[in-house]
């Protein structure tokens, strides 16, 4: 029996979730809870001070409070804050006073932006700490426009940038946020050339033949995203 292709294992390696569509819901399979590696307390911490929550009359294990916030928080910074109920989530989170007091570490310079721009957007409650006023301060005037317009542009679904190369550039810089270590930039690097989107209908186990392939359909799809660029 073959085993896994090539572009599978390296779709595991470099990414960290899966989109799985359905006729009534999509879900996210997670192997990783976060893109940037090493920026997340391991799993079996994480599920040693999980809670559970009901769902239709199910217990159900999630994160505790803390660890929601500082994963929304993270979420909504690597999607740029584009989404609106993403930022909702997080100030949901943050206004629960329970949240804050199972904090076991500070929030990352990209969590406190999107606490920040949550209590600016959907104003602060009486439940949040003090860092939640620190956070919404620190919101600049550039960031703050950028933000608000694109919750209002923002198309319905994700769309590809029409020049190449932009969302590794956006990753190294929400990985320098993050305080990642520098080998992140060679896994982001690799996920940009050869992303699921390319790799997918390649069932090879073999690296060169699925690879040349895949570079190939990626220059093709680049110089047709170039030539569309160049005409609007």
């Amino acid at each position: 029996m073959p085993g896994p292709s090539w572009a599978w294992r390296h779709l595991v390696r470099t990414g960290n979730e899966l989109l799985l569509n359905g006729s009534s819901t999509d879900i996210d399979l997670h192997w990783h809870l976060v893109p940037t590696r090493g920026t997340f307390p391991d799993f079996d911490t994480l599920w040693g001070r999980h809670q559970d929550v009901h769902v239709d009359g199910h217990p159900t294990p999630t994160l505790s409070g803390y660890d929601a916030l500082a994963h929304s928080a993270g979420h909504a910074a690597k999607d740029r804050w584009r989404w609106m109920r993403s930022l909702l989530d997080v100030h949901v989170l943050a206004a629960r006073r329970n949240t804050w007091l199972s904090a076991d570490r500070r929030l990352r310079a990209d969590e406190l932006l999107s606490v920040g721009l949550a209590v600016r957007m959907f104003g602060r409650t009486s439940t949040m700490p003090s860092i939640a006023d620190k956070a919404a301060d620190a919101v600049g005037p550039e960031l703050w426009r950028h933000v608000c317009r694109d919750q209002v542009m923002t198309a319905p679904a994700h769309q590809p940038f029409a020049v190449p190369g932009i969302n590794f550039l956006l990753g190294l810089r929400g990985a320098a946020r993050t305080g990642a270590s520098p080998i992140e930039g060679a896994r982001l690097l690799s996920r940009s050339a050869l992303p699921p989107w390319v790799t997918a209908e390649f069932t090879s186990t073999n690296a060169i033949s699925t690879v040349s392939s895949a570079l190939a359909k990626r220059v093709g799809d680049v110089i047709v995203r170039l030539r569309r660029s160049e005409g609007s």
